[in-house]
């Protein structure tokens, strides 16, 4: 059973690096913040040994799993589900930069 959505996942590090958590390893203890859970957008956890939102090694292999070598992190999916999360936390739309191709 899948206990975080990708788009969770996002959202929570979005906001994590935000609220100036930039290191995974602050996560073990924000899994288990309300007011993250709430910014995530996740109040309960599904499962009940599991908490709300996600920990460092979740996170991690989310950062690290990718279709395709990239110069930049992430890729073209990654920046529709960025976009999408930040989108509908905040009400408005954002523009991501575009990658360069050199």
């Amino acid at each position: 059973m899948i206990e975080h959505a990708v788009g969770t996942l996002i959202g929570q590090r979005v906001f994590g690096i935000a609220l100036g958590y930039e290191d995974l390893n602050d996560h073990d203890e924000l899994r288990h913040d309300p007011l993250m859970a709430v910014l995530a957008g996740k109040l309960q956890a599904r499962r009940g040994d599991c908490a709300p939102v996600a920990g460092k090694s979740t996170l991690n292999r989310l950062e690290l799993s990718r279709g395709e070598p990239s110069r930049r992190r992430g890729g073209p999916a990654e920046d529709t589900l960025y976009r999408s999360a930040i989108s509908s936390s905040t009400g408005s739309p954002i523009a991501l930069p575009a990658a360069r191709t050199s």
